[in-house]
Protein backbone atom coordinates (compact mmCIF):
# COMPACT_ATOMS: atom_id res chain seq x y z
CA UNK A 1 0.00 0.00 0.00
CA UNK A 2 1.42 3.21 -1.09
CA UNK A 3 2.12 5.84 1.53
CA UNK A 4 0.11 8.90 1.73
CA UNK A 5 1.53 12.67 2.19
CA UNK A 6 -0.10 15.68 3.00
CA UNK A 7 1.02 19.32 2.13
CA UNK A 8 -0.04 22.37 4.60
CA UNK A 9 1.02 26.09 4.70
CA UNK A 10 0.47 27.52 8.07
CA UNK A 11 1.03 31.03 9.47
CA UNK A 12 2.65 30.89 12.71
CA UNK A 13 4.09 33.48 15.18
CA UNK A 14 7.27 32.61 13.15
CA UNK A 15 5.98 33.30 9.81
CA UNK A 16 4.40 31.09 7.09
CA UNK A 17 5.83 27.01 7.42
CA UNK A 18 4.80 24.18 5.63
CA UNK A 19 3.45 21.48 7.77
CA UNK A 20 3.94 17.97 5.84
CA UNK A 21 2.45 14.76 7.12
CA UNK A 22 3.26 11.33 5.97
CA UNK A 23 0.98 8.60 6.61
CA UNK A 24 0.74 4.99 6.40
CA UNK A 25 -1.39 1.99 7.95
CA UNK A 26 -0.20 2.32 11.40
CA UNK A 27 2.17 5.27 11.15
CA UNK A 28 1.41 8.99 10.82
CA UNK A 29 4.51 11.42 10.79
CA UNK A 30 4.02 14.85 10.68
CA UNK A 31 7.34 17.16 9.96
CA UNK A 32 8.00 20.93 9.27
CA UNK A 33 10.48 22.89 7.64
CA UNK A 34 10.68 25.02 10.62
CA UNK A 35 13.85 23.74 12.32
CA UNK A 36 13.69 21.05 9.72
CA UNK A 37 11.61 19.15 12.81
CA UNK A 38 9.51 16.04 13.85
CA UNK A 39 5.88 17.75 15.28
CA UNK A 40 3.91 14.44 16.13
CA UNK A 41 4.82 10.41 15.50
CA UNK A 42 1.91 8.23 15.97
CA UNK A 43 1.84 4.79 16.00
CA UNK A 44 -1.02 2.81 15.74
CA UNK A 45 -3.53 6.01 16.91
CA UNK A 46 -0.85 7.10 19.93
CA UNK A 47 1.63 9.97 19.77
CA UNK A 48 5.02 8.46 20.64
CA UNK A 49 6.44 11.38 21.56
CA UNK A 50 6.27 14.47 23.99
CA UNK A 51 6.24 18.48 22.75
CA UNK A 52 4.28 22.10 23.73
CA UNK A 53 0.98 21.53 23.15
CA UNK A 54 0.98 24.84 21.07
CA UNK A 55 2.15 24.62 17.72
CA UNK A 56 3.66 28.23 18.33
CA UNK A 57 5.03 27.17 21.53
CA UNK A 58 6.56 24.00 19.71
CA UNK A 59 8.21 26.04 17.44
CA UNK A 60 9.67 28.56 19.51
CA UNK A 61 10.66 26.40 22.73
CA UNK A 62 14.53 26.68 23.43
CA UNK A 63 14.45 23.05 24.71
CA UNK A 64 14.40 22.22 20.83
CA UNK A 65 11.64 19.57 20.78
CA UNK A 66 11.87 17.02 17.14
CA UNK A 67 14.69 19.56 15.77
CA UNK A 68 17.40 19.61 13.75
CA UNK A 69 20.40 20.61 15.64
CA UNK A 70 23.68 22.15 14.31
CA UNK A 71 25.86 23.06 13.13
CA UNK A 72 26.99 21.09 16.40
CA UNK A 73 24.79 19.75 18.63
CA UNK A 74 25.87 19.30 22.19
CA UNK A 75 27.84 21.77 23.93
CA UNK A 76 31.45 23.66 22.70
CA UNK A 77 33.02 26.03 25.08
CA UNK A 78 33.95 29.58 24.54
CA UNK A 79 36.21 31.74 23.74
CA UNK A 80 37.43 29.42 20.72
CA UNK A 81 38.08 26.19 18.98
CA UNK A 82 40.55 25.01 16.72
CA UNK A 83 40.84 23.44 13.40
CA UNK A 84 44.19 22.43 12.14
CA UNK A 85 45.64 25.21 14.75
CA UNK A 86 43.35 27.62 13.45
CA UNK A 87 41.62 29.57 16.03
CA UNK A 88 37.42 30.12 15.53
CA UNK A 89 35.60 32.76 18.17
CA UNK A 90 32.07 30.97 19.29
CA UNK A 91 29.60 33.31 21.02
CA UNK A 92 27.98 31.84 24.02
CA UNK A 93 24.13 30.98 24.16
CA UNK A 94 21.73 30.18 26.90
CA UNK A 95 24.67 30.33 29.15
CA UNK A 96 27.63 32.67 29.68
CA UNK A 97 29.96 29.44 29.45
CA UNK A 98 28.31 27.52 26.89
CA UNK A 99 27.55 27.85 23.20
CA UNK A 100 24.78 25.03 23.06
CA UNK A 101 23.23 23.08 19.65
CA UNK A 102 24.89 25.80 17.22
CA UNK A 103 24.46 28.70 19.50
CA UNK A 104 22.23 31.24 19.00
CA UNK A 105 22.36 31.28 15.12
CA UNK A 106 21.29 27.27 15.21
CA UNK A 107 19.85 25.22 12.69
CA UNK A 108 16.86 24.66 15.61
CA UNK A 109 15.16 28.14 14.30
CA UNK A 110 16.05 28.60 10.85
CA UNK A 111 13.45 27.90 7.75
CA UNK A 112 14.38 25.30 5.75
CA UNK A 113 13.42 25.25 2.40
CA UNK A 114 11.37 22.63 1.04
CA UNK A 115 13.03 20.78 -2.03
CA UNK A 116 10.66 18.04 -3.19
CA UNK A 117 8.83 14.51 -1.56
CA UNK A 118 9.33 11.42 -3.70
CA UNK A 119 8.22 8.03 -4.07
CA UNK A 120 10.26 4.76 -4.45
CA UNK A 121 10.47 1.55 -3.29
CA UNK A 122 11.50 2.46 -0.08
CA UNK A 123 9.01 4.44 0.81
CA UNK A 124 8.16 8.55 0.77
CA UNK A 125 10.27 11.09 1.97
CA UNK A 126 10.37 14.90 2.17
CA UNK A 127 13.97 16.83 1.60
CA UNK A 128 14.50 19.99 3.16
CA UNK A 129 17.76 22.37 2.77
CA UNK A 130 19.58 24.95 4.49
CA UNK A 131 22.72 27.07 4.10
CA UNK A 132 24.94 28.21 6.69
CA UNK A 133 27.01 30.80 6.00
CA UNK A 134 30.65 31.35 6.50
CA UNK A 135 31.52 32.11 9.85
CA UNK A 136 28.01 32.62 11.42
CA UNK A 137 28.23 32.08 14.68
CA UNK A 138 31.77 31.35 14.47
CA UNK A 139 32.00 28.25 12.23
CA UNK A 140 34.05 28.23 9.12
CA UNK A 141 32.58 28.28 5.17
CA UNK A 142 29.19 27.89 3.65
CA UNK A 143 27.29 24.70 4.35
CA UNK A 144 24.86 23.22 2.61
CA UNK A 145 22.44 20.94 4.69
CA UNK A 146 20.10 18.10 3.39
CA UNK A 147 17.61 16.63 6.13
CA UNK A 148 15.69 13.88 4.24
CA UNK A 149 12.84 12.05 6.24
CA UNK A 150 11.22 8.87 5.14
CA UNK A 151 8.82 6.89 6.10
CA UNK A 152 9.50 3.67 5.20
CA UNK A 153 7.04 0.35 3.38
CA UNK A 154 8.02 -1.50 6.76
CA UNK A 155 6.78 2.10 8.47
CA UNK A 156 10.25 2.77 9.82
CA UNK A 157 10.86 6.75 9.86
CA UNK A 158 14.80 6.96 8.46
CA UNK A 159 16.18 10.47 8.88
CA UNK A 160 19.22 10.88 6.61
CA UNK A 161 22.13 14.18 7.28
CA UNK A 162 23.65 15.14 4.39
CA UNK A 163 26.02 18.25 4.04
CA UNK A 164 29.38 19.57 2.33
CA UNK A 165 31.35 22.56 3.27
CA UNK A 166 33.31 24.86 1.33
CA UNK A 167 35.87 25.00 3.90
CA UNK A 168 36.88 22.52 7.02
CA UNK A 169 34.24 22.76 9.62
CA UNK A 170 32.41 21.34 12.38
CA UNK A 171 29.65 19.50 11.56
CA UNK A 172 27.29 17.35 14.02
CA UNK A 173 24.11 17.10 13.21
CA UNK A 174 20.79 15.34 14.93
CA UNK A 175 17.38 15.36 15.93
CA UNK A 176 16.25 16.39 19.34
CA UNK A 177 13.41 13.90 19.72
CA UNK A 178 11.78 13.60 23.10
CA UNK A 179 9.89 10.31 23.69
CA UNK A 180 7.24 9.42 25.91
CA UNK A 181 5.09 6.23 24.97
CA UNK A 182 2.67 6.55 27.19
CA UNK A 183 -0.38 8.41 26.86
CA UNK A 184 -0.28 10.19 30.19
CA UNK A 185 2.85 11.55 29.58
CA UNK A 186 3.59 13.24 32.71
CA UNK A 187 6.43 11.10 33.92
CA UNK A 188 8.85 8.36 32.38
CA UNK A 189 7.39 5.70 35.45
CA UNK A 190 6.67 2.55 32.96
CA UNK A 191 9.08 3.09 30.55
CA UNK A 192 12.07 0.96 30.27
CA UNK A 193 15.54 1.33 28.41
CA UNK A 194 18.33 -0.67 26.89
CA UNK A 195 21.74 0.33 24.89
CA UNK A 196 24.38 -1.84 24.23
CA UNK A 197 27.24 0.21 25.67
CA UNK A 198 30.27 -0.10 27.89
CA UNK A 199 31.42 3.53 28.28
CA UNK A 200 29.82 6.65 28.90
CA UNK A 201 31.87 10.28 28.58
CA UNK A 202 32.50 12.20 31.75
CA UNK A 203 32.48 15.48 32.39
CA UNK A 204 33.19 18.02 34.94
CA UNK A 205 31.13 20.33 37.28
CA UNK A 206 30.92 22.83 34.01
CA UNK A 207 30.01 19.88 31.23
CA UNK A 208 33.24 19.89 30.18
CA UNK A 209 34.39 16.01 29.18
CA UNK A 210 37.54 14.96 30.92
CA UNK A 211 37.67 10.70 30.28
CA UNK A 212 35.10 8.10 29.71
CA UNK A 213 34.83 5.61 32.42
CA UNK A 214 33.03 1.92 32.45
CA UNK A 215 29.60 1.73 33.34
CA UNK A 216 29.57 -1.65 34.93
CA UNK A 217 27.95 -1.54 38.26
CA UNK A 218 26.93 2.13 37.99
CA UNK A 219 23.57 3.41 37.44
CA UNK A 220 24.77 4.06 33.66
CA UNK A 221 24.39 0.20 33.04
CA UNK A 222 21.54 -0.18 30.65
CA UNK A 223 23.05 -3.20 28.34
CA UNK A 224 19.89 -5.00 29.84
CA UNK A 225 16.32 -3.63 29.70
CA UNK A 226 16.27 -1.09 32.84
CA UNK A 227 13.95 0.75 34.28
CA UNK A 228 14.32 4.72 33.63
CA UNK A 229 12.34 5.05 37.25
CA UNK A 230 15.34 2.91 38.93
CA UNK A 231 17.45 5.09 37.07
CA UNK A 232 16.68 7.93 38.19
CA UNK A 233 16.07 7.12 41.96
CA UNK A 234 19.71 5.76 42.16
CA UNK A 235 21.32 8.81 40.44
CA UNK A 236 18.99 11.11 42.79
CA UNK A 237 20.37 9.55 45.68
CA UNK A 238 24.24 10.24 44.23
CA UNK A 239 22.74 13.98 43.59
CA UNK A 240 22.41 13.65 40.35
CA UNK A 241 19.06 15.48 38.65
CA UNK A 242 18.84 12.97 35.93
CA UNK A 243 20.43 11.57 32.46
CA UNK A 244 21.85 13.84 30.24
CA UNK A 245 24.72 11.48 29.31
CA UNK A 246 26.60 10.43 26.61
CA UNK A 247 26.86 6.78 25.80
CA UNK A 248 29.91 5.75 23.13
CA UNK A 249 27.81 2.30 21.40
CA UNK A 250 29.14 -0.84 21.08
CA UNK A 251 29.54 -2.51 17.76
CA UNK A 252 25.48 -2.74 17.70
CA UNK A 253 24.54 0.90 17.32
CA UNK A 254 20.98 0.94 18.51
CA UNK A 255 18.99 1.81 21.96
CA UNK A 256 15.23 0.54 22.65
CA UNK A 257 12.75 1.73 24.80
CA UNK A 258 9.85 0.49 25.79
CA UNK A 259 6.60 1.64 27.97
CA UNK A 260 5.40 -1.80 29.88
CA UNK A 261 1.77 -0.04 30.62
CA UNK A 262 0.93 0.59 27.19
CA UNK A 263 3.24 -2.05 25.53
CA UNK A 264 4.62 0.53 22.77
CA UNK A 265 8.18 0.79 22.27
CA UNK A 266 10.81 1.88 19.88
CA UNK A 267 13.65 0.94 18.62
CA UNK A 268 16.39 3.05 17.30
CA UNK A 269 19.57 2.76 15.02
CA UNK A 270 22.22 4.79 13.80
CA UNK A 271 25.64 5.19 12.52
CA UNK A 272 27.03 7.51 14.62
CA UNK A 273 29.43 6.56 17.62
CA UNK A 274 27.19 7.36 20.40
CA UNK A 275 23.99 8.51 21.86
CA UNK A 276 23.47 11.03 24.70
CA UNK A 277 19.92 10.35 26.70
CA UNK A 278 18.63 13.06 28.45
CA UNK A 279 15.75 12.80 30.63
CA UNK A 280 14.26 16.41 30.39
CA UNK A 281 15.71 17.60 33.21
CA UNK A 282 14.85 21.24 33.59
CA UNK A 283 11.34 22.41 33.61
CA UNK A 284 9.01 23.86 30.66
CA UNK A 285 6.80 26.90 30.91
CA UNK A 286 4.55 25.80 28.04
CA UNK A 287 1.74 23.29 28.68
CA UNK A 288 3.13 20.27 26.91
CA UNK A 289 0.82 17.18 25.36
CA UNK A 290 -1.77 15.45 27.84
CA UNK A 291 1.11 16.49 31.32
CA UNK A 292 -0.16 18.90 33.68
CA UNK A 293 3.30 19.18 35.09
CA UNK A 294 6.43 21.38 34.32
CA UNK A 295 7.99 17.92 32.01
CA UNK A 296 10.86 17.53 34.17
CA UNK A 297 11.84 13.89 33.89
CA UNK A 298 8.34 13.07 31.72
CA UNK A 299 10.23 12.40 28.72
CA UNK A 300 13.05 10.84 27.31
CA UNK A 301 15.43 12.77 24.61
CA UNK A 302 17.54 10.59 22.28
CA UNK A 303 20.73 12.23 20.57
CA UNK A 304 22.34 9.81 17.82
CA UNK A 305 25.51 12.07 17.21
CA UNK A 306 29.05 12.16 17.34
CA UNK A 307 30.62 12.77 21.16
CA UNK A 308 29.56 16.97 22.18
CA UNK A 309 32.48 19.08 22.41
CA UNK A 310 34.88 16.29 21.07
CA UNK A 311 37.05 19.10 19.37
CA UNK A 312 38.01 20.39 22.64
CA UNK A 313 39.42 17.20 23.66
CA UNK A 314 42.02 14.43 22.62
CA UNK A 315 40.09 11.17 23.19
CA UNK A 316 36.69 12.01 21.46
CA UNK A 317 35.46 12.38 17.31
CA UNK A 318 36.53 16.11 16.72
CA UNK A 319 33.25 16.28 14.59
CA UNK A 320 35.45 17.99 11.67
CA UNK A 321 34.18 17.74 7.63
CA UNK A 322 36.85 18.47 5.49
CA UNK A 323 36.28 20.79 2.32
CA UNK A 324 35.14 18.53 -0.70
CA UNK A 325 34.09 15.45 1.68
CA UNK A 326 30.17 14.32 2.02
CA UNK A 327 28.74 14.53 5.33
CA UNK A 328 26.30 11.77 5.66
CA UNK A 329 24.57 9.70 8.82
CA UNK A 330 21.55 8.03 9.76
CA UNK A 331 19.12 7.89 12.02
CA UNK A 332 16.10 4.63 11.76
CA UNK A 333 13.16 4.90 14.42
CA UNK A 334 11.29 1.82 14.26
CA UNK A 335 7.78 1.90 16.66
CA UNK A 336 6.05 -1.63 17.89
CA UNK A 337 3.53 -2.94 19.94
CA UNK A 338 3.48 -5.96 21.32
Amino acid sequence: MKNHIVLNDVETIVGEVKVIELSSKNVSLKLTNYGAGIVDIFYKGENIIQRPESFDDYLTSNAYYGKTMGRTSGRLFPPSYKIDDISYDIKPSKHEDVHLHGGDEGFSFKMFEFIEYMHDQDGTSVKFRYVSKDQVSGYPGDLTLDVIYTLTKKEEIKIQFHATTTKDTLCNITNHLYFNLNQDKTNLDFMHVRMPSNKIVSYDSNKKPIDTEEVQDTPYDINQMRSLKNILTRLDQNGIEGLDTTYLLDEQKEVEIYDDESNLGVLIKTDYPSIVLYTHNYPETKKLLNCNTDGVHGSLAVECQYEPAGIHTDFLNKAILRKGKIYHHEILIKPYKK
